[in-house]
C-alpha cells in the first residue's frame, strides 16, 4: 500500500473486483482516465491473492459473485491484521438497508449502487482515499511521537550509567596500574619463558653489537654448546654461524647487518651447507619512546617441512591428473554455492563448458523439483559428515541427467564427486514398471498363473488360480510340484521337469484333480505352459506354470466338431453361393462352397480362393461403395452387384453379408450369401419397362390402351415360353396389370388413381 501518497494524488492503487466484465471494464476505464492505477481481479479468490501480493490503496468490490460473495472478501480482509485497514467500498444494485448494514458490519467503509454515477463514485474514492491518508499520517505521527519518547527515556538512563561508570572507572584506574606493574613483573618471567621453549632460535643484539641473549633453539640449530657464552654479536658471526651457510647465499654479514632497521616480517629462506633449510625474520627492538636500541632475529628449521611441502606438490600434481582423468564427476565448491573447481568429465556430462558452469551458482543447473533436497544436504553436509544424495542437473540441451553425490565439507569448502546414473534410473524405472507391469498381469490375468521356486515350492498364484482350483496360497504350504505322484501318473512330470531345467514348453491337455495332491479343491481338464525364469546371469530364479481351464472346451468342442461337419456338409450342398472374405477393398477370399464355385465358373473352390472379389467386379469402383456400406452398417440385405464370371460374361448376384468381429471388437472378415439373380433381373428389367411406359403414358391411357397391352403381350409370351421358376408370378402379376387397364379404361379420373397404385406397389413388386 502506497502510505506516502499526498493528500488528493490521483496515483493510489485501486483494486476493483467485479465478475461482470463489463462492470469490470466500465470502474477501470473511469479510475484509469482519472489517474488512478486499477489492478482488476474478477472473482473473490483472486482478488484476496491479489492483496496478499501487493496491498492496494483503496477496494472497490462487487457484492454479488459466484463461489464467494463480497462480503465474504471482505469479512478475510479485516480479520487480517495486514489488510485490515484497507478501506472497502461495496458496489452493487441491491437496494435494500439491510444489505448496506450488513455491508457495513462486515467492515466496508461506503456503499455505491449500481448503475454507477462517474462522479459520485469518483467523489467517494477521493474521499476516502483522503481519509485513508490522513489516518496513515496520524498513524505514523504516533509511531514518531513515541519513538522519541523512548529515545529521551534511554538517552536519561544512559547518562545515568555514564556518571556511575565514571566513578567506579577511577577506582578500578587505581587498582589496574597497580596490578600492571605485577604483569610487567609475570611478563617478564612468562617472556623469558616462552623464548626458552620456541620453536624458533631466538638471538637479541643492541646497537652496540652486545648479545643481549641468545635462546636454547638457537644453539640447536647451529649446534653451539648449551653451556657457551658469547658476548659479542661479530664473534658469534665470524666464528660459529659463517661456517653454517653456503657460498651461494648472500654474504652473512648482509643477513645479519645491524644497520638495517626496517621490519622485515616477511620470512626469507636461506640454504644450509649441511642440507637443511632455515627460515629468518627479524625486528627492531623500540622503547616505550620509540627509539631503536638492537634487534631481533628469528631463525627457524623448516627442512622438514620443506620436505614435506615437495612431498605435497608431487602428491598434488598427481592428484590433479587423477582429478583430469578420473571419469567421475570432481568438484569443490564454495560456501556460497559456486563451483571453484571441475574436472572435465562435467563438460562431457552436462555439454557446459567449465568456464560456464564456474560462472553460475550450482544451483542454477539443478532441476527446480530438486532444489529443496540439494539446499538441505548443502546445510547439513556443514555437519563435517559425508552425505550421499540423488538430485537432477540440467543439460546444456535442455533435457535433466540424474548425478549422485557423495559430498563432504572441508573449512568453508564443499568437496564432493558425482557420478551420472541418468542410465541406471531409467533402466531401474523402466524395471520397476515392468514389475509392476508383471504384477498387475499376472494378478488380473484370466488364465490360472502358478510361480514356483527352483527347488518347486509355490510362492505365487493370481485370482484366476484360486477361482480355477478351488484353493488359495497356504493351501499349497506342503505342495511341492516335483513330488506330485498324480502329474507323473497322467504322464505330465516330463514336462514339468524340462521346465524346471530351463525349457519352454507346452504342456498337453490333461485332466488334473487337486483333490488328489493337495487334499481340497477340483477337477478340471486344462491346457498348461510352463516358463523358466532367468536373473542378468542367466541363472533360474522362478519357474511359472500358466493352466487355461479347458473343461467347458473340452465339451464344447466336441460337439462344436459334430455341429460343424453338418453345418459343412448342409453349406456345401445348398444351391446359393457361401463365402468369407477379407473386409478391405480387394476382398481375397478365405473360404467358399461348390456353389460360388459354380456361379462364376470356375473348376474348385482351390481356385476360386485364389482370386480377389474385386477382380469379380464388372465395375471395380462400386466395391469401395459396397464396402463402405457393410463396414458402417455391419451387414448387407439383398444388395445387387454386377459381377463377372471366368469367361468374362456378366452377371447379376444378390448379395446378403454381415461383418464377423473378433472379442476385442476388431473386425476379423465378412461372411455372406451371394445368389445369381441375373435371368429374374432381365424379366425385372422388361417387367419395370412396361410399368414406366404405363406411367409416362397414364394420362392418355384412354385412347392409348392397345400400345400398353402390347408389352404385356411380349412379357406373357417371354414368359410362357420359359422356364422360370417365377413364371406363375409374373402372369399373375400380369394379370394383375390387365386388369387394371381394364379399370382404367373407365375414365380419365379413375387413371390417377392407378398410377397411384403402382407407384405404392412398386417396391413390392421389385
Amino acid at each position: 500500500m502506497n502510505d506516502s501518497v499526498y493528500l488528493g494524488s490521483n496515483s493510489s492503487q485501486i483494486l476493483v473486483v467485479d465478475d461482470t466484465p463489463a462492470s469490470l471494464k466500465l470502474l477501470t476505464d473511469i479510475l484509469t482516465n482519472n489517474g488512478y492505477h486499477v489492478r482488476p481481479a474478477t472473482n473473490g479468490k483472486l482478488a484476496l491473492r491479489t492483496v496478499e501480493a501487493e496491498l492496494p490503496d483503496l477496494i472497490l468490490l462487487d457484492v454479488l459473485m459466484p463461489d464467494m460473495d463480497g462480503y465474504e472478501v471482505c469479512k478475510i480482509l479485516k480479520n487480517n491484521e495486514r489488510t485490515r485497514g484497507i478501506p472497502v467500498i461495496f458496489i452493487s444494485s441491491l437496494e435494500q438497508p439491510a444489505d448496506r448494514v450488513k455491508g457495513f458490519q462486515v467492515g466496508a467503509v461506503d456503499f455505491i449502487s449500481k448503475p454507477i454515477d462517474p462522479p459520485e463514485m469518483l467523489s467517494r474514492v477521493h474521499t476516502h482515499l483522503s481519509l485513508r491518508h490522513l489516518q496513515n499520517l496520524l498513524e505514523a505521527q504516533n509511531l514518531r511521537l513515541e519513538e522519541e519518547i523512548i529515545e529521551r527515556e534511554q538517552k536519561e538512563d544512559e547518562l545515568q550509567q555514564y556518571k556511575e561508570s565514571l566513578e567506579i572507572t577511577v577506582l578500578e584506574r587505581t587498582k589496574k596500574i597497580q596490578e600492571i606493574n605485577r604483569t610487567l613483573e609475570l611478563q617478564n618471567v612468562i617472556l623469558a619463558t616462552q623464548q626458552e621453549s620456541s620453536i624458533d632460535g631466538i638471538l637479541t643484539v643492541d646497537e652496540q653489537g652486545n648479545i643481549l641473549s641468545i635462546n636454547g633453539r638457537f644453539k640447536e640449530i647451529f649446534t653451539l654448546p648449551l653451556d657457551i657464552t658469547i658476548s659479542r654479536f661479530d664473534i658469534l658471526i665470524s666464528e660459529y654461524l659463517q661456517n653454517f651457510f653456503s657460498r651461494t647465499s648472500t654474504d652473512i654479514q648482509e643477513i645479519l647487518s645491524l644497520e638495517n632497521q626496517s621490519d622485515t616480517r616477511n620470512p626469507e629462506e636461506y640454504s644450509l651447507v649441511d642440507g637443511r633449510t632455515i627460515e629468518l625474520y627479524s625486528s627492531p627492538m623500540i622503547d616505550i619512546e620509540g627509539t631503536h636500541f638492537g634487534k631481533v632475529w628469528f631463525f627457524r628449521d623448516i627442512t622438514k617441512r620443506k620436505n614435506m611441502e615437495n612431498l605435497l606438490r608431487e602428491k598434488t600434481d598427481e592428484l590433479d591428473r587423477f582429478f583430469s582423468l578420473n571419469l567421475d564427476l570432481l568438484c569443490i565448491a564454495s560456501d556460497e554455492g559456486y563451483f571453484l573447481r571441475l574436472n572435465p568429465e562435467w563438460e562431457h556430462v552436462l555439454g557446459y563448458s567449465l568456464e560456464f558452469l564456474m560462472s553460475k551458482q550450482y544451483v542454477y543447473f539443478v532441476h527446480p523439483e530438486d532444489l529443496a533436497i540439494t539446499r538441505k544436504k548443502a546445510d547439513i553436509s556443514r555437519e563435517e559428515r559425508v552425505f550421499r544424495f540423488i538430485n537432477r542437473y540440467r543439460h546444456k540441451n535442455g533435457t535433466y541427467r540424474w548425478i549422485e553425490w557423495n559430498s563432504v565439507p572441508y573449512g568453508n569448502l564443499i568437496y564432493a564427486s558425482a557420478r551420472d546414473i541418468s542410465d541406471r534410473i531409467i533402466a531401474e524405472h523402466g524395471l520397476r514398471e515392468s514389475e509392476e507391469r508383471f504384477r498387475t498381469m499376472i494378478e488380473q490375468s484370466p488364465l490360472s498363473i502358478q510361480i514356483m521356486a527352483p527347488d518347486g515350492r509355490t510362492v505365487q498364484i493370481n485370482r484366476a488360480f484360486e477361482e480355477l482350483w478351488g484353493i488359495n496360497l497356504s493351501d499349497l504350504k506342503e505342495y511341492n510340484i516335483l513330488s506330485d505322484q498324480q502329474l507323473v501318473e497322467i504322464g505330465l512330470m516330463e514336462y514339468i521337469r524340462r521346465g524346471f531345467a530351463g525349457e519352454s514348453i507346452s504342456i498337453p491337455p490333461a485332466q488334473y484333480d487337486v483333490i488328489k495332491s493337495v487334499g481340497k479343491g477340483d477337477k478340471r481338464w486344462v491346457q498348461s505352459r510352463i516358463y523358466p525364469v532367468r536373473d542378468g546371469a542367466g541363472k533360474i530364479i522362478n519357474i511359472i506354470l500358466v493352466h487355461e481351464d479347458i473343461s467347458e472346451k473340452k465339451q464344447v468342442t466336441e460337439a462344436l466338431s459334430l455341429s460343424e461337419e453338418k453345418y459343412r456338409t448342409l453349406v456345401e450342398n445348398i444351391h446359393v453361393g457361401v463365402y468369407q472374405i477379407q473386409a478391405d477393398q480387394r476382398g481375397d477370399f478365405l473360404w467358399v462352397n461348390h456353389a460360388m464355385v459354380t456361379v462364376f465358373g470356375y473348376d474348385s473352390p482351390e481356385e476360386l480362393i485364389q482370386i480377389s472379389v474385386i477382380d469379380l467386379y464388372v465395375y471395380p469402383e462400386k466395391r469401395k461403395i459396397y464396402l463402405e456400406k457393410i463396414l458402417k452398417e455391419g451387414f448387407v440385405r439383398d444388395y445387387v452387384i454386377q459381377m463377372k464370371k471366368r469367361d468374362g460374361t456378366q452377371i447379376w448376384v444378390s448379395v446378403t453379408s454381415h461383418v464377423r468381429y473378433e472379442p476385442d471388437g476388431t473386425i476379423q472378415c465378412i461372411d455372406g450369401i451371394l445368389e445369381d439373380i441375373t435371368a429374374y433381373y432381365h424379366i425385372e428389367e422388361l417387367k419395370w419397362k412396361a410399368f414406366s411406359q404405363i406411367e409416362r403414358n397414364m394420362e392418355q391411357f384412354a385412347i392409348l390402351n392397345d400400345q400398353i397391352r402390347n408389352p404385356l403381350s411380349i412379357i406373357l409370351s417371354y414368359v410362357s415360353e420359359s422356364e422360370l421358376p417365377e413364371k406363375n408370378i409374373i402372369e399373375q402379376q400380369v394379370k394383375r396389370i390387365d386388369d387394371l387397364i381394364d379399370q382404367l379404361d373407365k375414365g380419365y379420373v379413375e387413371s390417377e388413381k392407378v398410377s397411384l397404385f403402382l407407384r405404392k406397389h412398386r417396391p413390392e413388386m421389385l
